[in-house]
């Protein structure tokens, strides 16, 4: 369901023009009335549109969570690469020195 914004008209009346004057005799309460309808109806626009955007964010959700939860497996897989290349510079790095002291004694 798409909505329109409602249309909204103001004018600005030179005082003792017709339409100020046809403005102040308006009854108060159609004057309300109106009020009441132009704040419906904003409302209504305005739940729309942000039922409209909240439906694209849950669409996005599925695929953001899959996404997420891949990226997140990708990086524990990276941390444990790291740390076997941690382990096996620590190990060349022991084998080095025990080159080094061979070779000074």
């Amino acid at each position: 369901r798409r909505c329109e914004a409602p249309s909204l008209s103001v004018q600005v009346a030179e005082p003792g023009s017709p339409s100020l004057e046809k403005a102040r005799a308006m009854p108060f309460e159609e004057k309300l009335e109106q009020l009441e309808h132009f704040c419906l109806d904003l409302r209504e626009t305005l739940e729309d549109r942000f039922l409209l955007v909240l439906a694209d964010l849950e669409k996005q959700v599925p695929d953001l969570l899959q996404k997420f939860q891949r990226e997140s497996e990708d990086g524990a897989e990276r941390a444990e690469k790291l740390r076997e290349l941690e382990v096996r510079v620590e190990m060349f790095c022991h084998r080095m020195s025990t080159q080094e002291e061979r070779l000074q004694s």
